[in-house]
């Protein structure tokens, strides 16, 4: 029997709007020995992620947040055998769910940045198993 294994990284970038910044973690992102990277904090809008799927190299599923605030990102490495079968953006940028199939396996994987207050807490992950629970 031949074991697989596939490697996760998380990081909380706080900010990744800047070129130099982008470019380092994508840097960084490309040398890693791992297939999935989870970013936090993205604080991203829509308008360059062309361009960093292009430095990245590989598939990048991201629920953008505002300019100073939240989104997640999902980056996978261009040499990993995956298909994605659904994606779940949260329009707040609070979390991003991905279903993908990895070495004939189905997997669901999950980014998320829970807030640090009990009521928004509470909130939130109501509305993620709200959200799992739909799809």
């Amino acid at each position: 029997m031949s074991v697989t294994t596939c490697k996760l990284l998380s990081l909380n970038v706080r900010g990744i709007s800047n070129f130099k910044k982008t470019r380092t973690i994508f840097t960084w992102c490309r040398k890693q020995k791992a297939d999935f990277f989870f970013l936090q904090e993205t604080h991203s809008k829509i308008d360059p992620i062309k361009c960093w799927k292009k430095r990245m190299g590989g598939e990048i599923i991201i629920a953008h947040g505002s300019s100073n605030s939240r989104g997640m990102a999902i980056l996978v490495k261009k040499e990993v055998d995956c298909t994605i079968h659904s994606k779940i953006l949260d329009h707040l940028g609070e979390f991003v769910i991905i279903k993908t199939e990895i070495y004939d396996k189905i997997y669901v994987l999950i980014n998320n940045y829970a807030h640090n207050k009990d009521a928004s807490i509470v909130r939130f992950f109501n509305n993620l198993l709200a959200t799992l629970q739909k799809n």
